[in-house]
C-alpha cells in the first residue's frame, strides 16, 4: 500500500504514533514534501498540553513544514497545519496569517473560520498554556536538575568536539521560555558562564533581565548568569582562514549625535578580502568585536549607527581598542549594567488628535517611556515586538482611563496622583513578579500606564480590583497590537450606560408603546417598522429586549438582529455609531441569529443578516462570504447578495495584496543587501536635470545635516554616495490606509539628492525647508521624496518618535487630506526595499466594475483631468469690478445669461454664475492668494515672461473661472473658458493668468484669445508648450491636452531651434484638437505625403506624474 494512504488510515484511526514511527524511519533527505506534511500533522495531533513535550512537538511540526513553504504556498492543509502549530504555541497573530491563507484555498471550511475567530480573540486578550513567569520557574527548575551534568561535559570537553552537544542541551532548556534565544557558554575562574545576548533588541533585554532575576541561589553557586556580552581586554576574533582580528586592527571614526549617542564608522584592512567575498560575515565580526571591546549593553546604549568602510577616511582615526577610553573620557558609564540602561526614561511629545473617537493613544500630548520600541511599534502598526513577546508568554500593553473626572476634581495634580496610586497597586510587594512598568502618558481625554506583563491574568485581576475601588467611570486594557480590540476592566456608570453600551441590553421604559403579546404581535411589529423608518433603532432593540423569554421565537430574533445591525452600521437618526459600540452590536446580532440557526439555515434573509454582521466586523470578510454565497443560492434574484460577495472578495484581495507587499523586512548586514542597485534608477533626461547630483562629500553631508537640523539615515547616505538622487524604476509603495493617490499604495516621482544644487535636492529650490515653509507641510522631519501630484503629497522622514539624531520612520503626508500622515516604513532602507513597479498595482480584470454604465454610476474619476476647465486670474489688489466683468462679457463676446432669474439667486458680491446653453460659467473672487504658493511655483515654468514669478509672488487675491457642462462638447467649453478668462484679464488689477500649469502675462493671454474671433482655435491659451535642453538635444512637451481627453505629446532630443520646435508641437496640437484625432502607438503623423513622423506611446519623460504620453519623432521617417 502507498505510504501516504497508509498514513491516512492511521490518522483516521487516531494512530498518530504509527505515522511518526514509519516516517521518521525514512531519512529526512529521502522524504517527500507530502510525507513531511503528514508527519507534521501527526506531531500536531500527538501534542498534549498536559505533557512537557507539548511545545516541543508543535515546534517539530513547524520545522518539518517550513522548508516546504514555497512548494505548498497555496495548499489548504499546509497553511492550516502551520496555523494550528502557531496557535497552540500561543502565537495567534502568526497563526492568523496562515489560517487566512488556508481559507482562500477552502473558503467555506468551518474549522478554519473558527480558528480565525479564536485568533482574533487571542490577540485581544492573550491566553497562554504557561505565562512567561511560569515558564521562567519551569526553566530554572529544569536547569537546576542537569546543570551538574552540563558542568561535567564542559570539563571533559578538552578538545572542543563536544561543544555542539552542550549547546544543544542548553538550547533545549532555554526554549522552555524563549521561542528564539541567542546565548554563549564558557568558563570564568571557578564558575561557569551562561551569557544571554539580546542582539541589540531592547524588548528582548527586558525579558532576559527578568529571567536572570529568578535564577536560583543553587544555580548561582556554580554559574554566572550574565545578560549581554561583557567587555574583554585584548580580545581577538579568528576568521576561518586563521586570521586574528583585535581592536588594534580596526580603525574607527566617531561622530557625536547628541544625547550621549554616537555614529561609528569602522575600517579593517585585514578583513578587506572577506569584505569583498562575504560582506555580511565581515559586518557580523566587526559588530561582535565591538560588543566584546565595549560590552554589549554599552554598545546598545551609546552606538546609534554602525558603518563598515571599504576605504579609510581622510581624517585621523582611532583604534577600536581605545573606544572604551574615549567614551569614559566623555564621562560615560561603561559598567554594562542592563538594569541601569532599562531604567533610563525618554520623554516624548505628540501632536494630539482632537477626535475623541480616534484610536487609543492618538490623543497623547506628552509621555515618558523606558521602552521606546513598543511606543514606536504601536504608532507605526508594527507588531514584531508584540509577536515575539506573545511567543514567550509575555504581553506588552497599557491601561487607559478617562481624565475628565480627575481634572474636574483637583486639576492636573489629581491626574498624576491617580497614576501614582495605580502604579503602586500594580507593583505592590505581593505581586513583584508579574509586571514591569515601562512608562505612561497624558492625553487630551485619557491617561495611560504602559507595562510588560509576565502573567497577564494576574495583572488584569489586580487592575480590575483597583479600578473598581475608584470613582473612575470606566477603564480598559489594550495590548500594543494596534488593531486589537480592548478588554473592559470597569464599565461606565449607570447614567452613561443608558446612553452607551448597556442600551443594547436594556428594556424600553419611560415612553408609551405597544408591548409584545401573542394577541397584538402584528401591531407590535408594525410599530417596529415605524421606528425603523425614523431610524430609531435603539427603541426597536429595547422593545424587543422586553419580550418575555417564553414568547421569543424566530421572528423576534430576526427583528432584533436587524435592529442591532442597523444601529451598528447606520446609527440612530443615521448619525453613525462609534466603532466600539458598533462591534458589540454586531457580535450580539450574530449571537441572536445563531440562537435560531436551526430554523434560519434554509432562509435567505437569515444568511443575509449573518453576512452583513460579519462583513462589518474588521477582518471577518471570509466568514461573511460563506453566508453571502448561501444567501445568493437561496435567493438568486437578490442582487444585494452579489454586491456583498463582490465587496468582501475585493476587501480580501486588497488585504492579501497588502500583506504580501508588506512582508516582514529583514535588514541585512550591509544596507540594501539583496537590492539590485545597478538597475534601480531611471536616468532619463528629466531626472538628470532636476534630481541627480555628484556623490556628496562628508563635509557636504555634515553641512546639510546642520542646515536641516536632523541626522540623515545611514542607509540614505549610503545610497546617495552610490547615486545621488534621481527617479527610481520602482515608484510605488504599499500602505494600509487610503490616500489621495490610491486605496492601497502611494507613488513617488523621485528621491531628493543630498545637496543643494539641483531643484529637487534636500536643500534645493523645491527641497525640504521649502515644502515646510512655503507649502505649510508639518515640521516633523525631512521631505525625502516628491510625488506625482506636483507638491500635493510628499514622503517625509519622520523624527517625532526618535528625535533629531535617531533613526526616522518614513511617512506619507497628504496635503489633500488635511496633511494626514500615513506610516509607510520603519526606516529609509525598508522603504526603498519595499518599492515596487507601478504595474504591480495595475487593476485586475476582476476588479473592473461591470456596472460602470449603470444608473447612478456617473461620477468622474477625481484624478481624470478631462473636462477640467478651471483657471485663475491673479490680482495685485483685493478687489474687482463685477459689473464691468458682466458688461465686458456681453460687449466682447456676446455672452449673456440664459437664466437671468435663476442666476440672481445664485450670485453674490463675490460670485457670478451664468447659464449659456447647456454650459454653466462660474466666476468667483477669492480675497487671498492661491494657497500653497502654487502660482509662484508654476510661474517658474514660463520661459517667455521673465516677470512671471514676481507677478505671482506679489498677487493678493484671485478670480477663479470654471466652465461646467457635457464632456461631449469639450471644444465649446474650452472656447467659453478662454473668453471668460480673457475678459477677466481686462480687470484693473489683473496681474497674471494661472492655467495649464503656468502663469501667463494677461496681455499675452487676451491677445491669443482673439484668435477665436477669426474662427481659429486658441491653441496657445489652451496648451502650454514646455521646452528644455538635455545632452541629446532640445526637448518639448505639451501641457493641457489631457483636459480635452487627449494624450500629452513629447518630442525628445530634437536638433531644432526653440521657436521651430514650439511651432512643430503647436501645429500637431491644433490638428489633433480641431480634427478630434487620437494618436496610436506605432502609427505616423505628417503634414504632407513625404513628411511622416513616428508615434510611440509610452510613460512620460518630462511630465512629473509619469502619465502615458505620445512621443513624436522630430525628424521625418525615412522610408525604403
Amino acid at each position: 500500500m502507498d505510504i501516504l494512504k497508509q498514513c491516512q488510515i492511521w490518522h483516521e484511526n487516531g494512530e498518530y504514533q504509527n505515522i511518526i514511527d514509519k516516517l521518521e524511519d525514512i531519512a529526512a533527505q529521502d522524504r517527500s514534501p507530502e510525507m513531511d506534511s503528514e508527519l507534521s500533522r501527526a506531531y500536531n495531533n500527538m501534542a498534549d498540553p498536559n505533557k512537557p513535550t507539548f511545545r516541543k512537538m508543535l515546534k517539530k511540526a513547524l520545522s518539518l513544514l517550513k522548508p516546504h513553504e514555497q512548494y505548498f504556498k497555496d495548499d489548504h492543509n499546509f497553511n492550516f497545519r502551520m496555523g494550528y502549530s502557531y496557535y497552540y504555541l500561543d502565537q495567534e497573530s502568526r497563526a492568523l496569517k496562515y489560517f487566512k491563507k488556508a481559507l482562500e484555498a477552502r473558503p467555506d471550511d468551518k474549522d478554519t473560520l473558527d480558528f480565525i475567530d479564536m485568533c482574533h480573540q487571542g490577540i485581544t486578550l492573550p491566553q497562554f498554556n504557561m505565562c512567561f513567569y511560569e515558564r521562567t520557574q519551569l526553566c530554572w527548575d529544569t536547569f537546576l536538575k542537569i546543570e551538574a551534568q552540563l558542568r561535567k561535559m564542559m570539563d571533559e570537553d578538552k578538545d572542543g568536539t563536544g561543544g555542539a552537544k552542550i549547546v544543544s542541551q542548553m538550547q533545549e532548556i532555554l526554549n522552555l521560555v524563549f521561542d528564539d534565544i541567542s546565548f554563549e557558554m564558557g568558563v570564568s575562574g571557578q564558575k561557569y558562564d551562561l551569557i544571554l545576548t539580546p542582539e541589540g533588541d531592547k524588548v528582548k533585554l527586558f525579558e532576559l533581565t527578568y529571567f536572570q532575576k529568578f535564577a536560583p541561589e543553587k544555580v548561582l553557586d556554580n554559574w554566572n548568569i550574565i545578560v549581554g556580552r561583557q567587555a574583554v581586554e585584548n580580545i581577538a576574533l579568528r576568521t576561518e582562514d586563521g586570521t586574528e582580528i583585535s581592536g588594534d586592527d580596526v580603525q574607527i571614526w566617531l561622530e557625536d549625535c547628541g544625547k550621549n549617542r554616537f555614529a561609528m564608522a569602522v575600517y579593517c584592512q585585514k578583513l578587506l578580502s572577506l569584505l569583498e567575498k562575504e560582506e555580511g560575515r565581515s559586518w557580523w565580526m566587526l559588530t561582535t568585536l565591538t560588543d566584546q571591546v565595549l560590552g554589549e549593553i554599552s554598545h546598545m546604549r551609546y552606538i546609534d549607527s554602525f558603518d563598515v568602510l571599504k576605504e579609510p577616511k581622510a581624517e585621523p582615526s582611532t583604534p577600536m581598542s581605545r573606544l572604551p577610553d574615549i567614551l569614559k573620557g566623555r564621562g560615560l558609564d561603561l559598567l554594562n549594567d542592563p538594569k541601569a540602561y532599562l531604567d533610563s526614561y525618554l520623554g516624548y511629545k505628540m501632536q494630539p488628535d482632537e477626535d475623541p473617537d480616534a484610536p487609543w493613544r492618538l490623543d497623547i500630548i506628552a509621555g515618558s517611556t523606558c521602552c521606546a520600541p513598543l511606543i514606536k511599534g504601536y504608532l507605526n502598526d508594527d507588531n514584531d515586538f508584540i509577536e515575539e513577546l506573545h511567543a514567550n508568554g509575555a504581553v506588552a500593553g497599557f491601561f487607559c482611563y478617562p481624565l475628565d473626572t480627575l481634572s474636574e476634581q483637583e486639576g492636573s495634580d489629581k491626574i498624576f496622583d491617580f497614576r501614582d496610586r495605580l502604579e503602586q497597586a500594580l507593583t505592590a510587594t505581593a505581586y513583584p513578579e508579574v509586571i514591569t512598568l515601562t512608562g505612561g502618558a497624558t492625553g487630551l481625554y485619557c491617561g495611560y500606564v504602559d507595562f510588560i506583563a509576565w502573567d497577564i491574568q494576574k495583572v488584569l485581576n489586580i487592575a480590575k480590583e483597583f479600578f473598581e475601588g475608584t470613582d473612575i467611570p470606566w477603564a480598559i486594557f489594550n495590548t500594543f497590537y494596534r488593531k486589537a480590540d480592548f478588554v473592559n476592566l470597569k464599565s461606565q456608570n449607570k447614567e452613561e450606560n443608558e446612553k452607551n453600551d448597556d442600551e443594547l441590553n436594556d428594556t424600553l421604559t419611560g415612553i408609551d408603546y405597544i408591548p409584545y403579546t401573542k394577541d397584538n404581535a402584528e401591531k407590535f411589529f408594525l410599530q417596529l417598522e415605524m421606528w425603523n423608518d425614523k431610524s430609531e433603532y435603539t427603541l426597536c432593540i429595547q422593545a424587543l429586549n422586553a419580550i418575555p423569554e417564553e414568547h421569543k421565537d424566530y421572528r423576534t430574533a430576526y427583528a432584533l438582529a436587524r435592529a442591532l445591525e442597523n444601529y451598528a452600521i447606520l446609527g440612530d437618526h443615521d448619525e453613525g455609531t462609534i466603532k466600539v459600540r458598533a462591534d458589540k452590536a454586531l457580535r450580539k446580532a450574530i449571537e441572536v441569529l445563531e440562537s435560531v440557526s436551526d430554523e434560519g439555515q434554509n432562509k435567505a434573509q437569515w444568511h443575509m443578516r449573518m453576512a452583513y454582521a460579519y462583513q462589518y466586523l474588521d477582518g471577518l470578510e471570509e466568514k461573511a462570504l460563506v453566508y453571502a454565497r448561501r444567501w445568493a443560492e437561496l435567493d438568486n434574484e437578490d442582487k444585494d447578495a452579489l454586491i456583498v460577495i463582490k465587496e468582501c472578495e475585493t476587501m480580501i484581495k486588497k488585504r492579501n495584496r497588502r500583506i504580501e507587499n508588506r512582508a516582514k523586512f529583514v535588514p541585512g548586514k550591509i544596507p540594501f543587501e539583496g537590492v539590485d542597485l545597478e538597475n534601480f534608477w531611471d536616468d532619463n533626461s528629466y531626472a538628470l536635470k532636476d534630481y541627480v547630483s555628484d556623490p556628496p562629500s562628508d563635509e557636504l553631508i555634515a553641512d546639510i545635516e546642520k542646515e536641516l537640523g536632523y541626522k540623515l539615515p545611514a542607509s540614505y547616505i549610503y545610497l546617495m554616495k552610490k547615486h545621488n538622487g534621481g527617479m527610481p524604476v520602482n515608484t510605488c509603495h504599499p500602505c494600509d490606509e487610503p490616500t489621495s493617490w490610491a486605496e492601497d499604495h502611494v507613488a513617488i516621482s523621485g528621491i531628493l539628492s543630498l545637496g543643494r544644487d539641483k531643484t529637487n535636492s534636500l536643500c534645493g529650490e523645491l527641497g525640504s525647508r521649502f515644502m515646510i515653509d512655503e507649502w505649510e507641510y508639518p515640521d516633523i522631519g525631512v521631505a525625502i521624496c516628491d510625488c506625482p501630484s506636483a507638491g500635493h503629497d510628499m514622503i517625509f522622514l519622520d523624527y517625532r518618535a526618535c528625535g533629531p539624531q535617531g533613526e526616522p520612520a518614513v511617512v506619507h503626508v497628504d496635503q489633500e487630506f488635511d496633511f494626514k500622515i500615513t506610516h509607510l516604513a520603519d526606516s529609509f532602507e525598508e522603504f526603498i526595499c519595499n518599492l515596487v513597479h507601478e504595474s504591480h498595482y495595475a487593476p485586475d480584470e476582476d476588479d473592473v466594475d461591470d456596472t460602470e454604465d449603470s444608473e447612478g454610476d456617473t461620477d468622474k474619476d477625481k484624478s481624470d483631468p478631462k473636462g477640467s476647465f478651471v483657471g485663475s486670474v491673479l490680482l495685485s489688489d483685493d478687489s474687482w469690478d463685477k459689473e464691468q466683468l458682466i458688461c465686458d462679457l456681453k460687449e466682447q463676446w456676446n455672452i449673456v445669461d440664459d437664466n437671468t432669474d435663476e442666476s440672481d439667486d445664485e450670485d453674490s458680491d463675490d460670485a457670478l454664475i451664468m447659464h449659456i446653453g447647456d454650459m454653466m460659467l462660474v466666476v468667483n473672487l477669492f480675497h487671498s492668494p492661491i494657497p500653497g504658493n502654487e502660482a509662484t511655483i508654476n510661474a517658474q515654468n514660463n520661459y517667455m515672461w521673465p516677470e512671471a514669478v514676481e507677478a505671482a509672488t506679489a498677487h493678493k487675491a484671485h478670480i477663479m473661472v470654471a466652465v461646467l457642462g457635457d464632456d461631449i462638447k469639450l471644444i465649446e467649453r474650452g472656447k467659453l473658458f478662454t473668453k471668460a478668462m480673457a475678459v477677466c484679464c481686462r480687470q484693473k488689477y489683473a496681474s497674471g493668468v494661472f492655467t495649464s500649469g503656468v502663469v501667463f502675462e494677461p496681455r499675452f493671454y487676451a491677445g491669443f484669445a482673439n484668435m477665436l474671433k477669426d474662427d481659429e482655435l486658441p491653441i496657445f491659451n489652451w496648451i502650454w508648450f514646455g521646452l528644455y535642453q538635455s545632452k541629446g538635444g532640445l526637448n518639448g512637451y505639451t501641457y493641457g491636452m489631457d483636459v480635452f481627453g487627449k494624450d500629452e505629446m513629447e518630442v525628445l532630443n530634437a536638433d531644432a531651434d526653440p521657436e521651430e520646435l514650439r511651432d512643430f508641437l503647436a501645429s500637431l496640437a491644433s490638428y489633433v484638437l480641431s480634427c478630434d484625432v487620437t494618436l496610436h502607438d506605432g502609427e505616423t503623423i505628417g503634414f504632407s505625403e513625404d513628411d511622416k513622423h513616428s508615434i510611440i506611446r509610452s510613460p512620460g519623460v518630462a511630465l512629473p506624474n509619469e502619465q502615458m504620453t505620445v512621443k513624436i519623432g522630430y525628424e521625418p521617417v525615412q522610408e525604403d
